[in-house]
Order: C-alpha cells, then structure tokens, then sequence
C-alpha cells in the first residue's frame, strides 16, 4: 500500500481543469432550466415594455416558451452535486498523470460490475412477466438456484484468483 500511495502526487494542471469543467458542466446542467424561464421571462418583459399591447397568441407564445414555475433552486445541492461531477470527472486525468498501471482496464472492470449489478437489479424487482420475451421458451427455474450458482461460480473464482496470487 505504501508503494501505490507513493507513486501518487499532486494533481496537475490537466487534472485541475478537467475539474473545473465537470463542475462547470454540472452547474450548467442543474441550473439550464431556471435560466431558459428566467431569459424568456426577461424577452417578455422587454415586449411589454416596448408596447403595453399584446396578442393573445403572441403571449401564449410567451407563456409556453416560459413553462410552468420552476421550484427554488437549492444551492447547496447544485454545489455539492458540481463539486461530486468534478471530482469523479478529474479522478482519470490523475490516474492518467500518474501512470497508473492497467488502470483502463480497472475502470472497464468497474463498469461491467455496475452493468451487472443494474440488471440483477432490474431481475430481481421487476415482475416476471416482463422476463418472457415473444417466442422464447419459458424457462422456470427458482431465483435461488441463480443465486447458488452464482455464488459457486463466484467461489471458484475467488479461489482460482488466490491460487494465482500465491503461485
């Protein structure tokens, strides 16, 4: 462990700017929609101003454009959620800074766990008339024997791994 946390250093400039742009992107996206009312708003005031008049469908316009009222925007939540979006965006800038060995394929590893678990997720919650797909056979099979087999399967693994590490 020590060798892995020595081999880590400061995060440079690369790391910092892909940083700032995640949490700027964050923002932009969580705030998109309050400026979009807040600008349409603002163009409706500007007509009003030029001229008190209207047409109905000029405003329906108008109204559409604006949408319905949007809640308060929680700042705190904006902020801690940019703030997350930065930080897993600049952890491979760093990772790649520091020359991390086989960390793609750690990353790629994680992904395809995420994938898996989703949809043992979805398996396990959702109702079983939505596992029978047109023209294949039903297979019933209980979803404990699934778990037993995959907990063999994850067993053996476990040990080939060991066995690999000790060799």
């Amino acid at each position: 462990m020590e060798g892995f946390l020595g081999s880590l250093s400061w995060p440079s400039a690369s790391t910092w700017g892909g940083f700032a742009f995640n949490v700027a992107a964050a923002v932009v996206a969580q705030t998109y929609a309050h400026l979009r009312q807040a600008f349409h708003r603002w163009r409706l005031d500007q007509r009003l101003a030029r001229a008190s008049y209207i047409q109905r469908d000029e405003l329906r316009e108008y109204e559409l454009a604006i949408g319905e009222d949007l809640g308060p925007l929680e700042v705190e939540k904006v902020v801690g959620l940019a703030l997350l979006a930065g930080a897993l965006g600049a952890v491979p800038f760093w990772l790649a800074q520091n020359h991390l060995e086989h960390w793609w394929q750690y990353g790629w590893l994680a992904f395809v766990t995420l994938g898996i678990v989703l949809k043992c997720w979805r398996w396990l919650n959702d109702p079983p008339e939505m596992h029978l797909k047109a023209g294949s056979p039903e297979i019933t099979v209980p979803r404990e024997a699934w778990f037993g087999l995959a907990g063999g399967l994850a067993a053996v693994a476990l040990i080939l791994l060991f066995i690999t590490v000790l060799v």
